[in-house]
C-alpha cells in the first residue's frame, strides 16, 4: 500500500473523530468534567494518554498492516448512535458516555479496518476507562471495610463497640465514611492490574490471576489502611492521624499498593520486555494490498454521528434552575391524621429537602408518646432537571452521616421503604422513604431514569412521589419500624398526593396499582 493511500485512510479518521467529537461535544465535556471533578474516577483521565503511547510505541508495526474500509465499524457505529441516544432519551448518562468511547473503536473499525484495529486493540479498549461508572460502589465497600475492621478488633482483643459505619473506641467516635471505602484504590488498582496483565504476561491464566489480585488486593489492603489510622489515633489519643496525616496515609498505602501490584506482575511476568513490540510478519501480497474504492462508507460514518444529534431528544440539563425553586412546606391537616397530634416544628427531628418538589407537606407528629416527622413531595412532569434524586435533595443535611441502610418492606402491601440510619454526634435517626416515577417503585437515579423514560412512551407527563418518615433512635429500632409501619397502613395518601398516574390507596394503605 502505497504511502499517500495510507494518508487517505488516517485522514478519514482524523476527519470521522472530528466530526464525532464536534457532533456529541456536549457528552464529551459531561465526561471529562466528572474524571476532572470526581476524585473516583480520576484514572479515567489517565487512560487516553497511556492508550496515545502505547499505539505510538507500535507505529513501526502498524506500519505493516494493511487499512481497508470495514463495513463492520458502520454497524458499530450504529449501535453506538443507539447507546448515544438511548442515554439522552433516558437521562443516563452512562450509557450516552458508553456511546461516545464505542463510536471512537467503531470510527477506527471502518476507516482503518479490522486488521489495523486488531493491532491496536488493547490501547483501543483502554479508552473505556475514561467511562465513568461504579460509584455504587462507595457504599457496599463501606459496609465490607467497617466488618474488616471490626472483625480484626475482635481478634486483637480490643475494646470497642459498633454500629454500621461508626465505631467507638475508648479515645473516641470514628466513622468508616465514603473516603474510608477505597474505592478509588480500587479503581486504580484495577486499571494497573488490567496495563500489567497485557505488557507483563502472555498466558491467559495468570492474566485472569492478575487482574483478579489487583481487585481484591486493594479492598484487603483498604481496610488494613483504615484499622492502622484507628489504632494510630486511639494510641495517640486522637494526636495522630488526622486531617493532613491522613490524607498521607492514605497515599502512602495506595503508592504501597501500586508498588505490590507492579513488582508481583513483573516478579511472575512470562512475557519478554521485548515481545509487546514485536514485528508483524505479513506476506508481500498484505503489503501491497490497495484500498478499494467505497467512498459512500467513510461518507456515511463521518455523517452518522451528526444524524444521531438530530435525532437524539433535548434534554439539556438546567439543575441550578431547579434548585432555585422556592417550594413552600404546607403542614399536613391534623383532622386527617386519625388520631395523630400535629405538632409544632421543633427541629427535634431533620425534615427532609426535596429542591426539585413542585408541591410537598409535611408535619412533626405525636401518637402515644412517640415523636416522628412525616413528609410527601410531588415532583411534576420528570425531566432532566428535575428529579427525584438530583443534587440538592436528601433525607438530610450535611451535617448528618449515614451509618446504615437497608431495604424493609411493611406488612400492608408489602410496600418497599428504604431504612436509613443516620448519626450527628451523640445522636442518631432513623427514616423510612420511598419513592414513585408514576406507578413504579424507584430507590436511585438510574432506577427513576429508566422508569420515566419507560412510561413516557404511553404518557406524555410522569409525576415523581416522595414519602419519608424520619425519628429519632432513642429506643430498638424495631420500635420505630412499628410506629412507621402503624402510620403507613393508615396513611390518607389521597389527602397530599395527586392519585392519576401515581402511588395509590387500597384497603387503606398505600400501594402501587
Amino acid at each position: 500500500m502505497t504511502i499517500e493511500h495510507r494518508h487517505i485512510h488516517y485522514a478519514c479518521v482524523a476527519t470521522g473523530l472530528l466530526v464525532l467529537l464536534s457532533a456529541w461535544n456536549a457528552t464529551l465535556v459531561h465526561m471529562m468534567g466528572i474524571l476532572w471533578s470526581v476524585d473516583v474516577f480520576a484514572h479515567g483521565l489517565l487512560a487516553p494518554f497511556v492508550s496515545a503511547a502505547l499505539i505510538w510505541s507500535r507505529r513501526k508495526q502498524f506500519d505493516q498492516v494493511p487499512l481497508t474500509f470495514s463495513g463492520f465499524g458502520l454497524l458499530i457505529l450504529l449501535a453506538a448512535c443507539f447507546f448515544w441516544i438511548g442515554g439522552k432519551l433516558f437521562d443516563v448518562a452512562l450509557l450516552s458516555h458508553f456511546g461516545l468511547v464505542t463510536a471512537i473503536q467503531a470510527i477506527v473499525i471502518g476507516m482503518l479496518g479490522l486488521r489495523a484495529y486488531q493491532a491496536v486493540l488493547f490501547p483501543m479498549l483502554l479508552l473505556f476507562f475514561m467511562v465513568p461508572f461504579g460509584y455504587e460502589l462507595v457504599y457496599p465497600l463501606q459496609v465490607m471495610t467497617a466488618g474488616i475492621v471490626v472483625q480484626v478488633l475482635d481478634i486483637i482483643g480490643a475494646d470497642y463497640t459498633s454500629q454500621g459505619m461508626l465505631i467507638s473506641l475508648p479515645s473516641g467516635l470514628y466513622e468508616v465514611a465514603e473516603a474510608c471505602a477505597g474505592v478509588k484504590f480500587l479503581f486504580t488498582s484495577f486499571f494497573t492490574g488490567v496495563l500489567l496483565a497485557h505488557l507483563v504476561f502472555e498466558n491467559w491464566r495468570s492474566r485472569i490471576v492478575l487482574v483478579l489480585f489487583s481487585i481484591g488486593l486493594p479492598i484487603i489492603a483498604n481496610a488494613l489502611r483504615v484499622l492502622l489510622i484507628l489504632l494510630i489515633a486511639e494510641l495517640s489519643d486522637q494526636k495522630l492521624a488526622k486531617g493532613f496525616d491522613h490524607l498521607v496515609y492514605g497515599w502512602v498505602f495506595l503508592s504501597f499498593v501500586l508498588l505490590l501490584l507492579i513488582t508481583t506482575a513483573y516478579r511472575f511476568s512470562d512475557k519478554p520486555l521485548s515481545s509487546d513490540h514485536a514485528p508483524v510478519t505479513l506476506s508481500n501480497s498484505s503489503r501491497s494490498e490497495m484500498t478499494k474504492p467505497r467512498l459512500w462508507l467513510p461518507i456515511a460514518m463521518i455523517s452518522l454521528p451528526l444524524a444521531g444529534l438530530a435525532l437524539a431528544p433535548n434534554t439539556q440539563v438546567n439543575i441550578e434552575e431547579s434548585l432555585q425553586r422556592q417550594t413552600v412546606l404546607e403542614p399536613l391537616i391534623a383532622g386527617d391524621m386519625k388520631g395523630y397530634r400535629v405538632l409544632n416544628d421543633t427541629g427535634l427531628v431533620v425534615r427532609p429537602k426535596f429542591r426539585s418538589a413542585t408541591g410537598q407537606k409535611g408535619s412533626l407528629l405525636r401518637k402515644n408518646g412517640s415523636v416522628f416527622y412525616a413528609y410527601t413531595a410531588q415532583v411534576e412532569d420528570l425531566s432532566s432537571g428535575r428529579r427525584i434524586f438530583q443534587p440538592g435533595n436528601g433525607l438530610v443535611n450535611g451535617e448528618w452521616r449515614l451509618v446504615d441502610r437497608s431495604i424493609t418492606e411493611t406488612e400492608t402491601c408489602s410496600i418497599p421503604f428504604q431504612e436509613s440510619v443516620f448519626v450527628r454526634g451523640a445522636d442518631s435517626m432513623m427514616t423510612w422513604s420511598t419513592y414513585f416515577a408514576g406507578k413504579d417503585t424507584v430507590f436511585n437515579g438510574v432506577e427513576e431514569k429508566i422508569s420515566t423514560a419507560r412510561q413516557s412512551l404511553f404518557k406524555d407527563e410522569i409525576d415523581g412521589y416522595i414519602i419519608v418518615l424520619s425519628a429519632p433512635l432513642v429506643t430498638e429500632k424495631e420500635t420505630v419500624r412499628k410506629i412507621f409501619s402503624q402510620f403507613v397502613s393508615t396513611f390518607p395518601l389521597d389527602s397530599y398526593l395527586t392519585i392519576n398516574g401515581g402511588p395509590v390507596k387500597k384497603d387503606g394503605a398505600i400501594c402501587a396499582e
